[in-house]
């Protein structure tokens, strides 16, 4: 949690109790959002492993979650690297179109539904294959 955050919610509680409450509401929407975004951030910043120990020249890694399995040669960074969106190309829209269109004679509304699906898919497979 940040110290802004903290320093806000204390402030706020001080005047609060010490009956200082013109403005209240407004700042009370502020420090809360403040805290909001403090805790948001603070639960990105858990660590997925912790190193135990050495053994054999190597380092011993422990998950902080006992249910997770981390694959070997797994990189482990401080903060993960930000996925870049891969969006479909025009080429690859109107592929879609045509294979939906070929294969599949349906009303407007079908059609519609059909361009979505196979949409999602080209997406989900385009970005998951750039990760």
């Amino acid at each position: 949690m940040s110290i802004e955050a903290m320093k806000q919610a204390l402030e706020f509680i001080d005047d609060v109790y010490a009956g200082e409450w013109h403005g209240s509401i407004l700042r009370r929407e502020q420090v809360e959002q403040s805290l909001r975004q403090a805790i948001a951030e603070a639960e990105q910043d858990k660590p997925v492993a912790v190193v135990t120990g050495v053994f054999g020249g190597r380092f011993v890694v422990d998950p902080t979650n006992p249910a997770m399995v981390l694959p070997v040669n797994m990189a482990l960074y401080t903060h993960p690297k930000p996925r870049e969106w891969v969006d479909l190309t025009e080429d690859e829209m109107v592929s879609i179109r045509s294979r939906v269109q070929e294969y599949t004679p349906l009303d407007s509304v079908k059609y519609g539904e059909a361009i979505q699906r196979a949409t999602a898919q080209e997406l989900k497979e385009k970005n998951s294959a750039s990760t």
